[in-house]
């Protein structure tokens, strides 16, 4: 009999479904091909290792590989995909081609990287923050209230603090 991948992942979701809980409302493992076919339920909080195509969970800690990882609530760690969402804080790093989060705190590193309220780094080809504190690195930088440098070929940044709200190559608002 020849191995198969896929029905050796089916084996291992189901077989892993009943340990992988710590508590009713914790797993230290999610698998996941979509959110509703995921070893554990979205409302569930992963802290460990989360693995899938596309997943979603409220809370997340720690390696969060895919291909589309979304988080609910918190997120901190390393988040490894193709696009990285986070609807509330993150903290730790981002990793794909676009990386969002509400409350960012560590860095983000892609094509795009957005946040509400940066305080760290961001580095890629377009980079948005409404708050950032600290510095962004990119082909294109916006931030609406900067307290940073932003280092790029266009720099927009529509702080009060800015003396000049655009600027190419270097900018920064103290």
């Amino acid at each position: 009999m020849r191995f198969n991948p896929a029905l050796a992942l089916v084996g291992c979701m189901l077989a892993l479904g009943s340990s992988a809980k710590i508590y009713a409302e914790e797993s230290f493992l999610q698998l996941s091909i979509a959110p509703s076919i995921q070893l554990v339920d979205s409302s569930d909080d992963v802290s460990g290792l989360r693995l899938g195509l596309v997943s979603h969970n409220r809370n997340v800690t720690g390696l969060d590989i895919g291909l589309i990882p979304l988080t609910e609530s918190a997120f901190t760690g390393v988040g490894l995909g193709i696009a990285n969402m986070a609807f509330a804080d993150v903290n730790g790093l981002q990793l794909g081609l676009f990386n969002y989060g509400n409350y960012v705190t560590g860095a983000q590193l892609g094509w795009y990287n957005g946040a509400k309220t940066l305080r760290g780094v961001q580095i890629g080809a377009l980079n948005y923050s409404t708050r950032n504190s600290f510095l962004q690195i990119g082909m294109m930088n916006l931030a609406e209230n900067t307290t940073g440098w932003q280092v790029g070929i266009f720099n927009v940044n529509l702080s009060a603090e800015a003396s000049l709200p655009f600027m190419v190559f270097v900018n920064g608002a103290f």
